[in-house]
């Protein structure tokens, strides 16, 4: 510090008096210390946690330091979770990864009943937003029929992720909403399969558990077999051995599925298994005959484990009305389709709705048709000016369609008209 003349001639006098000069330090690096303190309180803001110290981990909260306790319920603000158990349906929902979940597996295994759990357990993924078990359901789906988006994903692959699946609804807004029943079904015929969807207020749960074992028993559903046959056979409900030779399954066993077998998605709600929440979209991955129950590949894998249902607990969760449409929801049955897909032209979602869009190009349309419906003029300059105008109109309609176009659809576009 600067001090004053008189100052630094007192002290230049004086003698300092022994320990003077400790205590003085003492002081000095008290002070830096307590100033220290203060600015750390300071700047950790509400619900901050402080580094760790040697494991010893503080919860920080209203400025104060306090030992961590998991077991604290925090305030509602901030209020967390980390899983959630599933219910006891008596015995109607099974964990997959419990003992019996293991047993009921090996079952399916053991029977023929898991064709379509390979593929999709290679796609397996936990959807990136709680709202978007629908895309991450159908994005799972896609890439277990190796579908070829057709676009880029990320450096040089072709590769479906959920954010890659933005038409039908933009991304923002099935982020907050979801998808409806007749919303996924338009969102997977997009990009490039066949689907069949049968809504559960439409259908039994005889059709339902027939599906099911269409998509999932090797080689086809099996045939229905009389009591005696199964008695003479020593059968339990086993499938038929497949037609094909073993020179065709190793051919064509490259882990993937074979394009004229669907996998089945489910659309139910989870107040129907007692689960927290409401609509959901899922893939089934197999079948247990004996329990007659279906395996649920939850994608909401941050909630609840992928789970074995029984068929009839499940349909009845289907037939609950979604709020939006106030109808049942249902199931699909989606198989790759021969034809590539639809997804030329995409929207710009996050600047134009499709509501908005569709009402510009009505308009323009309509100019377009009335321009073109007028009677041959008399005069040949009458005749000019009518054609310029229905170029003019051809050309308005146009350059709003390629305005509204997601900038990826540019270079596509450009290799078509060349």
């Amino acid at each position: 510090y600067d001090l004053l003349p008189e100052q630094a001639e007192r002290m230049a006098t004086s003698t300092l008096r022994p320990g003077a000069s400790l205590r003085r330090a003492i002081q000095v690096f008290g002070s830096v210390i307590a100033i220290s303190l203060f600015l750390k309180k300071l700047l950790l803001r509400k619900g901050d946690v402080a580094p760790c110290k040697h494991c010893q981990r503080t919860l920080v909260m209203n400025g104060k330091e306090a030992p961590y306790d998991a077991t604290k319920e925090l305030p509602k603000a901030v209020r967390q979770f980390y899983r959630r158990p599933l219910p006891d349906v008596g015995g109607a929902v099974v964990a997959f990864a419990s003992k019996r979940g293991r047993e009921l597996f090996q079952e399916a295994l053991a029977k023929g009943y898991l064709r379509c759990f390979f593929p999709l357990i290679q796609q397996f993924r936990t959807q990136d937003e709680p709202a978007y078990c629908g895309v991450s359901t159908l994005a799972m789906v896609l890439n277990a029929l190796s579908v070829d988006p057709g676009r880029l994903w990320k450096g040089p692959w072709r590769w479906y992720s959920e954010e890659m699946l933005d038409c039908c609804r933009p991304l923002d807004y099935i982020q907050t909403n979801g998808l409806t029943f007749d919303e996924w079904n338009c969102l997977a015929v997009c990009n490039g399969v066949k689907t069949r969807g049968i809504r559960a207020s439409e259908s039994s749960v005889e059709e339902f558990r027939k599906h099911i074992k269409e998509a999932c028993v090797e080689g086809g559903e099996a045939p229905t077999k009389t009591s005696e046959e199964i008695k003479n056979r020593g059968e339990t409900g086993l499938p038929p051995p497949s037609t094909q030779t073993t020179a065709t399954l190793a051919k064509n066993d490259d882990g993937g599925i074979n394009e004229a077998a669907p996998i089945m998605v489910v659309s139910y709600s989870r107040k129907g298994l007692m689960q927290s929440g409401d609509g959901h979209f899922s893939p089934i991955g197999g079948y247990c005959p004996s329990t007659d129950m279906c395996l649920v590949l939850d994608v909401a894998r941050f909630k609840y484990p992928p789970q074995w249902v029984k068929v009839d607990k499940l349909f009845r969760a289907m037939l609950l009305h979604d709020k939006v449409t106030n109808k049942s929801r249902g199931f699909w049955l989606v198989r790759k389709s021969e034809s590539k897909s639809q997804l030329l032209f995409r929207l710009k979602s996050m600047q134009h709705s499709v509501g908005q869009l569709r009402s510009k190009l009505g308009r323009l349309v309509e100019r377009f048709e009335n321009e073109c419906a007028k009677k041959d003029a008399k005069t040949n300059h009458q005749r000019l000016d009518m054609r310029q105008q229905q170029e003019e109109a051809a050309k308005q309609l146009v350059e709003s369609c390629l305005l509204h176009l997601d900038s990826k659809s540019g270079p596509l576009l450009t290799n078509i008209i060349s």
